[in-house]
């Protein structure tokens, strides 16, 4: 910085073809212009400039050493303007992580319209229930549904995303209707493998205390548009995301379980993403159109919340790190 600094100074001498004139440009005295050309020419080991008292002129050395000046200062005040502008204007890549059966629904249409109107974005987007690692693998921002890990990334709160217990009817007539938490664990479950718990349901008591319940599992999968297959078929009770078992409700394929002592735990949908500070302009203008579109009541609960009745419980205020709110340039 201080080479090009002096750089700076020397082309200004150039320019102004005197000390003085140059100082007044870049608002130094003329002893600190003078010094900085002096600096720099006994770091070149060379005389750039003819000193006279009538005038100053350029060495062949100078000359030569100038024209080279004046690009390496150029390409340098368009690289800070590159900054200003990705800072302002969305372009490059775009790297998003989201689960499968979110994305493939409801995220999808929105990082179309986003990308669309955006056209100097190049939108890399990886749906699936793979947990990524943001920084490792060079992504900038991920949705995540349930409990965060502890880490050095920050997250927004989005959406409560409700998981209401749901069965087929002919489960139902075969096995009969839970009514209370302690009926559970003589029904058939579907069990989520990724889940930290995978063999339990999380119920949230009326009493206001947290349970975990196991079932008789019969089916376990990574993949929840398969456990809601599995539930069609009268596998078993199942407690999934609205996003995926709604279609499966308002067809009448699936039937919410309202139990009189609690309710399986409500998560909460989030984006995560790398830095705190300096957050680019295409990072902070996804988020703010996922922060529009995945919002309480979420997409997929409108026109459903009456139909499935019963108390389905929030997710925790706060999350297991902490999650301060965007820069102020979000």
């Amino acid at each position: 910085m201080d080479r090009l600094s002096g750089m700076a100074v020397f082309a200004a001498v150039v320019e102004c073809e005197g000390f003085t004139a140059a100082a007044k440009r870049l608002n130094l005295s003329k002893a600190a212009v003078s010094k900085q050309v002096s600096l720099l020419e006994e770091r070149l080991g060379a005389r750039l400039l003819n000193r006279t008292t009538r005038r100053l002129s350029l060495t062949d050395v100078g000359q030569s050493f100038y024209d080279r000046c004046q690009r390496i200062l150029a390409e340098a005040e368009e690289a800070v303007a590159d900054v200003g502008r990705l800072q302002t204007e969305p372009r490059g890549p775009l790297r998003l992580s989201a689960p499968a059966s979110l994305g493939e629904t409801y995220l999808s249409p929105v990082i179309a319209q986003f990308a669309a109107r955006w056209p100097d974005l190049r939108v890399d987007l990886d749906l699936s229930d793979r947990y990524v690692d943001l920084v490792e693998e060079g992504y900038d921002l991920a949705l995540r549904v349930g409990e965060l890990a502890d880490s050095s990334l920050i997250s927004k709160r989005l959406a409560t995303v409700r998981r209401p217990l749901v069965a087929s009817p002919a489960y139902l007539t075969r096995y009969g209707t839970p009514r209370r938490i302690a009926d559970l664990p003589a029904h058939r479950g579907i069990c989520y493998s990724l889940a930290r718990h995978r063999d339990d349901l999380q119920i949230d008591r009326t009493d206001g205390k947290r349970d975990y319940v196991g079932l008789n599992w019969v089916f376990r999968s990574n993949n929840g548009r398969s456990m809601v297959d599995a539930a069609c078929h009268g596998l078993g009770l199942l407690a999934t995301p609205l996003f995926l078992s709604a279609g499966a409700i308002q067809t009448g394929q699936l039937v919410p379980i309202c139990l009189d002592d609690g309710a399986p735990s409500s998560l909460a949908l989030q984006v995560v993403f790398p830095h705190a500070r300096h957050v680019s302009a295409k990072v902070r203008l996804l988020i703010d159109a996922l922060a529009a579109t995945f919002r309480d009541p979420a997409p997929w609960e409108i026109g459903l919340l009456d139909h499935i009745g019963g108390r389905l419980t929030a997710p925790p205020a706060t999350t297991p790190f902490p999650a301060p709110p965007l820069p102020a340039e979000a």
